[in-house]
């Protein structure tokens, strides 16, 4: 496990910065798939999560709070909430991308809301071979539930899949 010191108004505090990644992992797949998001969605954007001070403390409690999602060269629109200097920090960061990572990278920062506003806790970077690896989908011929990247599409809609083992009686 990776613990980091993180300072949260003067106190050193020690996290688990593995189980935040697994946290917010769990929480894009699960709105991924309860609302079949289109990935394009998700490829060169910045989605920002909120949890209380509080649960930091309580890594059980986890309720992770959604609070916007931008594309990397639009991220001036959180300046109220993250600030200034974290506004240029993200832009700096996704400046120096290449084309192709912008197109298939995804990242989810959280903060935590305290009365002082808002602290960066951490963040994960999704790129497209991870979404296709952790994503699930029904197949559309024996309506089993497999991993996205063990399906295929059928048509223009990326969600009407069958899987491989369906596929391959087709043939």
């Amino acid at each position: 496990m990776e613990y980091v010191n993180i300072i949260f108004e003067s106190v050193i505090m020690e996290i688990n910065e593995e189980f935040w990644w697994e946290s917010i992992d769990e929480y894009i797949m699960s709105e991924i798939n309860e609302f079949e998001s289109a990935l394009d969605e998700y490829y060169g954007h910045l989605q920002i999560l909120f949890i209380d001070e509080n649960d930091v403390e309580d890594e059980n409690s986890g309720r992770m709070r959604f609070h916007k999602i931008l594309p990397f060269e639009g991220i001036d629109g959180l300046e109220p909430w993250i600030g200034t200097k974290e506004v240029k920090m993200w832009k700096s960061n996704f400046k120096n991308l290449s084309e192709e990572k912008k197109n298939t990278q995804h990242e989810t920062a959280l903060y935590v809301s305290n009365k002082n506003g808002y602290e960066f806790l951490t963040s994960l970077i999704i790129d497209k071979i991870n979404f296709m690896e952790n994503l699930e989908t029904d197949c559309d011929k024996c309506f089993d539930t497999v991993m996205f990247c063990d399906s295929s599409a059928i048509g223009d809609d990326d969600w009407t899949r069958i899987c491989n083992n369906c596929k391959k009686s087709l043939y």
